[in-house]
């Protein structure tokens, strides 16, 4: 997913492939992984939230308001809220959220870690290839990372080499183990000047 500035880029992927999946399949099973590099957990959560009573009640609370970010939340919008908790509390195991700083290294070892707790990775043909067992073959593994330009470069890789590793992961992920992932990223800023 790929745009400029504020052209709505993370809300389109919250909405589309996170909410609604949520929404319209409980009974799924489906693992959100959601590395933010853009917003705290507890922003992704309120904007769900957001979402939620919207759909539900046709009320629209905008997530700094839920989060109470220029002033007191009112009783009239608690109410919401509170009713609202009950389907958040429902879906809350299904998605996994890093929100610290990530590098190509940190993406890498996080998936790895998550994916040996659902399935396993095995050496066939006298160790020359490995292979991933879903412990679950039904289980959907989506993955979004928001956004690659504020990937952290490690080892000495510059920003481009950085997320052009955490790209070779994300492939490497989707080949073996067969996830998906919505990899967001900003549009530079001069990428429209016609000598470029």
């Amino acid at each position: 997913i790929f745009g400029q500035s504020g052209s709505g880029k993370s809300s389109y992927v919250i909405y589309s492939d996170l909410y609604r999946i949520l929404r319209d399949y409980p009974d799924r099973d489906i693992i959100h992984v959601y590395f933010s590099l853009e917003m705290s957990s507890k922003v992704l959560l309120a904007k769900l939230l957001n979402l939620y009573i919207y759909d539900t009640y046709g009320i629209e609370i905008s997530y700094m308001t839920i989060m109470s970010v220029r002033e007191k939340l009112s009783d009239k919008y608690y109410k919401y809220i509170q009713e609202s908790r009950v389907w958040l509390n429902s879906i809350i195991h299904k998605l996994i959220i890093f929100d610290k700083q990530l590098s190509s290294n940190t993406f890498y070892g996080n998936m790895k870690e998550l994916l040996k707790q659902w399935g396993t990775f095995q050496d066939i043909d006298e160790g020359r290839r490995n292979i991933y067992i879903p412990s679950n073959p039904d289980k959907i593994i989506n993955v979004i990372i928001d956004h690659a330009g504020l990937l952290t470069p490690v080892d000495g890789r510059t920003k481009k080499q950085e997320i052009d590793q955490t790209s070779q992961y994300c492939v490497y992920f989707r080949e073996k183990c067969g996830i998906s992932i919505d990899f967001i990223m900003q549009e530079n800023r001069n990428t429209s000047d016609v000598n470029r």
